[in-house]
């Protein structure tokens, strides 16, 4: 498992990098949300006769508006559209299509088929915990390597990560944190992180609270369609 929480570290960094260039390229011309929300998936294949997984994450994206200015606000109107989707169509809600809008280029029909595990919901922000709102930043930067990130990373079995990209004056220093292992068995780490339990246990000061709150209810309320109809 710990082997599948670092492909969910390694390719939600590189989503969270993609979406600061994006959005200083952006800026001006079509600016787009400072946050943006991934749906993380395992799908389970054989490679030398063990069982393996591979992870698939489809992203929702959002243009610059004031409707999706509030985190906390659009990850409760998802977990209520998810809701409202399981009660009334059942098996037959795509959970995929309604929450995204650029699914993992990797898909395969197959893979749908085979309903693969739903892993959990991970938010991408440019609105950090220590830098401030990007609407504060953008005119003071200087190019899109300089614009910082954070990723917050709710999981089903209860576990979280935060991946902090910090900007150029730092070195592009990355901070790994996760309330659960990122050690492989019996092996190193891949790269450097911090056990850190209070990611489970955040504090309402905190200015992550409420973002974690809903991302948490946005999680289980996918889970739960999604084991039901499997």
């Amino acid at each position: 498992m710990a082997d599948l929480r670092w492909a969910m570290v390694r390719r939600l960094s590189d989503v969270t990098t993609n979406h600061a260039e994006a959005a200083w390229k952006l800026r001006y011309s079509k600016p787009v949300s400072p946050m943006l929300v991934v749906l993380l998936f395992a799908v389970p294949f054989e490679h030398q006769g063990l069982l393996r997984f591979a992870l698939r994450a489809d992203v929702r994206t959002w243009h610059l508006s004031e409707r999706v200015a509030d985190p906390a606000a659009v990850l409760q109107e998802m977990a209520i559209l998810v809701h409202r989707g399981w009660r009334q169509h059942g098996s037959a809600f795509d959970v995929r299509t309604a929450l995204t809008n650029q699914p993992d280029e990797g898909w395969t029909e197959q893979e749908l088929r085979q309903r693969p595990e739903f892993l959990g919901v991970a938010l991408s922000t440019l609105d950090t915990s220590v830098y401030g709102p990007w609407k504060r930043l953008h005119g003071r930067i200087g190019s899109g390597d300089d614009v910082p990130s954070e990723v917050l990373i709710q999981l089903t079995d209860g576990g979280r990560i935060r991946v902090m990209r910090h900007a150029g004056k730092e070195y592009h220093r990355i901070e790994r944190q996760a309330s659960t292992s990122l050690n492989p068995d019996g092996r190193p780490p891949y790269l450097p992180w911090e056990s850190k339990l209070a990611l489970n246990d955040i504090w309402p000061t905190d200015p992550t609270a409420y973002v974690w709150h809903f991302l948490a209810e946005l999680t289980r309320t996918v889970y739960w369609g999604w084991q039901a109809w499997r």
